[in-house]
């Protein structure tokens, strides 16, 4: 074998190496990817109805359709392509709420059902956010962002969203963690166990049902491969609906930047849903019982069912507070956006100011004295001037 043959051999052997390193995961994971566009059924009646920007719709409605009860909204920006926002009806089967704003990484109108497909996916050509990158530990693509300034009436805002992806199933712990925030004042709220919301960190494995699961409890499967697609929606997976909640100023200006984008390329498309009003200080009540006079069930996650005490690793509330025959009250007593307990003792009220469940005296908790007969029921609530 001379010189020549000896050379070429080696470099065959080279090649083959740099390809094997080229491609190595999660390069031949990206190299599998293949996104297609959606073909849409016109007029498809129940489910989802999506209009996007292209038309008299404009970023302003966006923001004003999402202010909820006390707040006021204006200020606003929006970054990102005419197809990837807009609003939305129809999705009280889908999502959980009837209404509301979606922004996507791809075109807004593709979360529309049936699911026909794992890969459906818009390239938008258009840049992502550092923000996000920063978030989800991978460059980030098809940001779509939009901003504004809030004054709250209150020092708690709430947002109410379901997160939606393509990228469920077959890519949950990759780099293709495709991901969302809600920045209030800079800080995000969009988050589970005190983690950013993501592919990454609200799944059911991969494989699914085989591989680690985080957060499976708030993961709905849609994917067709994994026997889904009974939700009328074409988005592979979602979130169960969830609520961000961020401290606020309350009487001033507040900045509030929703924002979502893909991962590490700019294919298999995200969205989030906004609920209509979602964007408040005051979220709807949820129920609750008061059993002989002092022990407390609270629906505390608002499924409208009994999931066990949160002290024995349940999800509800129960608390010890009163006495056989007391007249059980609540309302918001110390303003900070939520009910807290409370009983009436003929003429006396003890009211849990600290909101820990537990009477703490009245130097922490508060009292008040000789308000009302013995046999008057009693009320909270906050009464107009």
């Amino acid at each position: 074998m001379n010189f020549l043959e000896n050379f070429h051999i080696s470099r065959f052997w080279v090649i083959a190496l740099l390809t094997l390193a080229v491609l190595s995961p999660p390069a031949i994971l990206a190299a599998e990817r293949r996104g297609e566009a959606k073909i849409h059924v016109p007029n498809r009646n129940p489910g989802l109805e999506v209009e996007d920007l292209t038309g008299d719709l404009t970023a302003a409605d966006l923001a004003q359709l999402l202010a909820g009860p006390g707040v006021e909204i204006s200020n606003v920006n929006y970054v990102g392509g005419d197809l990837a926002a807009g609003t939305f009806i129809g999705g009280t089967g889908i999502i959980g709420f009837e209404s509301g704003v979606i922004l996507s990484s791809g075109q807004a109108i593709d979360v529309v059902g049936p699911n026909t497909a794992d890969n459906t996916s818009t390239d938008l050509g258009t840049p992502g956010d550092q923000d996000l990158t920063d978030l989800s530990g991978f460059e980030t693509n098809d940001a779509t962002i939009l901003e504004f300034d809030l004054v709250p009436n209150a020092s708690v805002l709430f947002i109410r969203y379901v997160f939606a992806s393509e990228e469920y199933n077959e890519f949950v712990e990759t780099s293709f963690n495709d991901v969302f925030a809600f920045f209030v004042n800079d800080k995000n709220c969009a988050l589970v166990d005190e983690d950013p919301v993501s592919i990454n960190t609200i799944n059911n494995g991969n494989p699914f049902g085989e591989g680690t699961a985080t957060n499976p409890e708030a993961y709905i499967n849609n994917d067709l491969s994994d026997g889904g697609g009974a939700i009328d929606t074409e988005m592979d997976g979602l979130t169960v609906l969830l609520t961000c909640t961020a401290i606020v100023n309350p009487g001033v200006t507040n900045t509030l930047k929703l924002a979502v984008a893909d991962a590490s390329d700019s294919i298999l498309d995200s969205a989030v849903f906004l609920a209509t009003g979602g964007v408040t200080t005051t979220l709807g009540d949820q129920i609750g019982v008061v059993r002989n006079g002092k022990f407390w069930f609270l629906d505390s996650n608002d499924n409208d069912q009994w999931d066990g005490c949160q002290q024995d690793n349940g999800e509800d509330g129960c608390f010890i507070f009163g006495a056989p025959n007391d007249q059980p009250v609540v309302a918001d007593w110390n303003s900070d956006g939520f009910s807290e307990i409370g009983v009436k003792r003929g003429r006396q009220w003890f009211l849990d100011n600290n909101a820990n469940g537990a009477w703490d005296g009245c130097d922490v908790d508060r009292c008040v004295s000789n308000w009302g007969n013995p046999r008057d029921l009693p009320v909270g609530g906050l009464w107009k001037p």
